[in-house]
């Protein structure tokens, strides 16, 4: 096993048992980290924006969330909760979402343009921005809205840093417009 391979499995096991946990202390507009998609696939896009190549970026993603899968469903039962029939469900959401994220983040870090690399860069705020709109438009639950819309601005500006860091080209590039 590759040491990238390794790290999304630690990474994805600790995830998923620091989620079980958190599904029972968090309170307010911050239960909802413990409840929804983004602090899933946020780590995926990470392994992705660090992994050499797409070829180990793709796997590493799908072990990643599968792994965080393992380790909510571990945890949670040996905190004597029962684990539910959709286990598999989110092991197949884990191996879709997984290499779609890292994917992204393979991209956001070492896309062949700016243009490529704004793509990827949108997929952490694009699924923090759905969540938001879920809270408020569905749910209507303000507080947890406006935490991931806060989360969806920062993510942004952060993954543009990565982005636009990695890019000693755009300025031969706009030199040449």
């Amino acid at each position: 096993m590759t040491p990238t391979l390794l790290r999304a499995a630690v990474v994805g096991l600790v995830v998923g048992a620091a989620t079980s946990w958190a599904q029972t202390v968090l309170h307010g507009p911050w239960s909802a980290l413990a409840n929804a998609a983004s602090p899933w696939v946020a780590p995926a896009f990470v392994v992705g924006v660090l992994a050499p190549t797409l070829a180990l970026a793709l796997p590493a993603g799908a072990l990643l969330c599968v792994a965080e899968v393992a380790g909510y469903y571990l945890t949670a039962g040996a905190r004597g909760f029962p684990v539910g029939a959709h286990v598999s469900t989110w092991a197949v959401l884990g191996l879709v979402a997984g290499p779609v994220f890292a994917g992204a983040g393979w991209l956001c870090r070492q896309g062949p343009s700016v243009g490529w690399r704004a793509v990827g860069a949108a997929a952490v705020p694009a699924i923090l921005l759905a969540e938001a709109a879920r809270y408020a438009v569905v749910l209507h639950y303000r507080g947890e809205a406006a935490l991931f819309a806060v989360l969806a601005a920062v993510a942004g500006q952060a993954v543009w840093a990565v982005a636009s860091s990695n890019d000693s080209r755009s300025g031969a590039e706009s030199e040449r417009r």
